[in-house]
């Protein structure tokens, strides 16, 4: 099911695409720089399925909520220490004895923030 709609698909891109080719040669003394934009994500989206891309909309990013497993989402911040080598980062974070980590973590029911630090 998946790989019909995957060929219906890409075989709509190919005919947006020979119409968009013609119009860019109709066109040719005087070009279109949205034309030649939606060209260029024609061809990048026609390479995405062909690389084995699904659809769009077919994808699942549905969570599972009655799963009841705990979901970790994690993010990685860098923090420009070398531009600003004598400002303190990690004490800004956490706050005079962790309140604010603790306040963050309170008001959101959640391990909010884990900071990682590479030593000198």
């Amino acid at each position: 099911m998946c790989e019909e709609d995957s060929v219906t698909y890409l075989r709509d891109l190919c005919r947006e695409k020979e119409i968009l080719d013609r119009q860019i040669l109709e066109r040719k003394d005087n070009p279109d720089s949205s034309i030649n934009l939606t060209n260029k994500l024609l061809t990048q989206e026609i390479s995405r399925v062909q690389s084995g891309g699904r659809p769009p909309g077919r994808e699942n990013r549905l969570l599972d909520v009655y799963n009841e497993k705990p979901v970790r989402v994690t993010a990685k911040i860098l923090v420009p220490v070398k531009e600003h080598p004598r400002f303190n980062f990690v004490g800004k974070l956490l706050g005079p004895r962790g309140n604010s980590l603790k306040k963050l973590q309170e008001f959101y029911l959640y391990q909010f923030l884990t900071i990682l630090t590479k030593n000198k």
